[in-house]
């Protein structure tokens, strides 16, 4: 939102936020106009960072999710969470350099760039709370009930779950958009209930899925049927994949927590019939920047705390650097060929392809697979 020195009354309104109608009024302080200029610079320097670097970033991660070794329940939805950052990205983040830089240019404001913003930020807010839950649902199921979440019917349910909250998010907006919000003090109550429908109940869910996972490990009580089922090497595998969900709910819940703080501040000072400042709008662009930036660093939390997202953009960005198994994916080795220097770990190889296919025969897709796998964990 462009910085100008105004006062506000409010007659629209989306689910999440009101568009202000500003009465432009001129800075008198030539310094303190010289250090709003400033800071819209820095607003769009900032927007562009994030804007290049999410983008290819999430990018990378939609193309290595379809990958063999990639396929997982857990990885249909961080695909979905890097297109949400796309998304988000190309239309809230460019419609704010658009806006920030017409502002300084002009000092207009283009009324269809809020619209674009709202939308895009009440649909980037309802994915991400329902694939975070789906999420954190999915890490439960798989740690609670792994044979369950191995089937055919888990990656049915994904896609489901996935398709019904990009339904929802992309429509619910449209019909907020439609209504309006009354100017009057009811707007504190709306921004308190959409707040606690949007964010608290999905973290909260969270963290109740968490807590009873961590009691769960911690008790000892991890799989139903582990050691006839699964190895230690695997659980280990998806207690990393937890921590993993855990780094992107944290960041979730600090910048859309911040975010979310503001607005309903600005809802309580506009219930008291207090002016909004040019301090407060300040407030308003940096919680922005803060949005935009998680979906710029969504990208490297994939990549630094999960060993085939890792390997995957190694390979990519710099084929020098990739695993050897990396560059001979078409060479076939059996368990026998694969130099193990335990027992232990051969029998993990051995036990994952006795179940592979109903004759009891390796099929040599999946051995290749399994073969990749270990060597990332070894």
């Amino acid at each position: 939102m462009a910085i100008r020195n105004v006062t506000m009354t409010c007659n629209h309104s989306t689910l999440f936020r009101c568009f202000p109608d500003f009465v432009n009024d001129t800075v008198d302080d030539e310094a303190l106009r010289r250090r709003l200029h400033s800071f819209e610079i820095s607003v769009i320097v900032i927007s562009c960072i994030c804007l290049l670097v999410g983008v290819v970033g999430n990018a990378l991660i939609v193309y290595i999710v379809p990958k063999k070794d990639m396929r997982s329940v857990c990885n249909v939805f961080v695909a979905n969470l890097a297109i949400r950052d796309i998304f988000f990205l190309l239309t809230f983040g460019l419609a704010g350099i658009v806006e920030h830089a017409v502002y300084i240019t002009s000092g207009n404001v283009l009324e269809v760039m809020p619209l674009i913003s709202v939308y895009s930020l009440t649909v980037t807010i309802l994915a991400t709370s329902g694939l975070l839950v789906a999420l954190a649902i999915d890490r439960y199921q798989s740690i609670g009930n792994p044979l369950q979440s191995r089937s055919k019917k888990s990656f049915y349910k994904a896609y489901t779950a996935t398709a019904l909250i990009w339904i929802v998010a992309f429509i619910l907006p449209v019909v907020h958009l439609i209504f309006k919000t009354p100017d009057s003090k009811l707007r504190l109550v709306v921004v308190i209930v959409n707040t606690a429908v949007a964010y608290v109940i999905p973290l909260a869910t969270i963290c109740v899925c968490f807590v009873i996972i961590v009691i769960a490990v911690r008790q000892g009580q991890q799989v139903s049927g582990e050691s006839d089922h699964l190895t230690r090497w695997e659980f280990k595998r998806k207690i990393r994949v937890l921590r993993m969900v855990k780094y992107i709910v944290l960041l979730f819940s600090l910048t859309w927590g911040v975010w979310w703080g503001l607005n309903i501040f600005i809802a309580y000072l506009k219930y008291k019939d207090i002016p909004i400042t040019i301090g407060h709008e300040v407030a308003r662009d940096v919680t922005g920047l803060m949005v935009l930036a998680t979906s710029a660093i969504n990208p490297f939390i994939y990549g630094l705390t999960n060993a085939y997202f890792n390997r995957h953009l190694k390979r990519i960005l710099c084929w020098s650097c990739a695993p050897r198994s990396l560059h001979h994916t078409s060479v076939t080795r059996s368990p026998a060929e694969f130099p193990f220097s335990e027992p232990v770990q051969y029998s993990i190889v051995k036990r994952r392809f006795s179940h592979s296919n109903g004759s009891g025969l390796a099929d040599k897709s999946d051995l290749r697979m399994s073969v990749v796998e270990i060597e990332s964990t070894v």
